[in-house]
């Protein structure tokens, strides 16, 4: 009877703790959501126009994460399209997404300026259900963008749908970039449910290359917007004005 006695109160105990546990962590849990809310998303106004910290946390990452250099602008001409969105996908993987590789399945000549098998090169490869999982970040769930090859400067991921991976391979030779980029972050504010930042950009043309009419310097506006869940949803990048 003593044991089934100390049995019962031990369980009792037990039951009487999880359940404080589980009211502490709501109740952490919502503190939590309340500080993001708060200090790392704009508040939702009533139209109303708020200037954001160029330097604030959500501000930064933004910034870092969708803004490009001359080397990243050169084969979509900076604009932000269905490889560029594949390349900044990948460009904001975790490191430990990414491993050393193999080069089974990977089609040699596919791209004629990348192999995977280059003496001493160690391909390397991340997952399909990875990359799809960042571009459901960035981009939003319903995000219509197509997997394919991507394209990093001196290595190209070619897509594997029989692995469901991207195998890395590397470019013969150096990347000639016949321009380049100035840019800097002029402005961030919030309005309503969307965020918008304002970067200024100047291209040069050099050794007497011609600049591609497409490369405009200007102003741009990336504009997000923040869903039900307070993730910040990328929606578009647009030149507003021209220097």
């Amino acid at each position: 009877m003593k044991k089934n006695g100390f049995l019962v109160g031990f369980l009792f105990f037990i039951n009487i703790f999880l359940l404080l546990s589980g009211i502490t962590c709501y109740f952490l849990y919502l503190k939590e959501v309340k500080y993001l809310k708060n200090y790392y998303s704009p508040k939702i106004n009533n139209g109303e126009t708020t200037i954001l910290d160029n330097n604030s946390t959500i501000v930064k990452y933004l910034y870092n994460t969708f803004s490009t250099n001359e080397k990243e602008d050169n084969d979509t001409l900076g604009k932000i399209n269905n490889k560029m969105k594949l390349y900044l996908a990948y460009r904001s993987l975790p490191n430990n997404k990414i491993h050393e590789s193999n080069c089974n399945l990977y089609v040699e000549g596919k791209n004629p300026l990348y192999s995977c098998k280059k003496e001493g090169y160690i391909p390397t490869s991340f997952k399909e259900e990875d990359l799809k999982l960042q571009l459901n970040i960035l981009f939003g769930e319903n995000n219509k963008v197509e997997l394919n090859d991507i394209a990093s400067s001196i290595i190209e991921y070619q897509y594997i749908p029989e692995r469901g991976e991207f195998v890395s391979g590397k470019m013969h030779g150096e990347v000639y970039i016949p321009f380049r980029k100035d840019a800097k972050l002029i402005k961030a504010y919030s309005k309503s449910t969307n965020i918008y930042l304002e970067e200024e950009v100047k291209y040069y043309s050099v050794a007497g290359n011609k600049l591609k009419e497409e490369l405009v310097s200007g102003n741009y506006r990336y504009s997000f917007r923040i869903d039900n869940n307070y993730n910040i949803i990328f929606e578009s990048k647009d030149l507003i004005k021209w220097i």
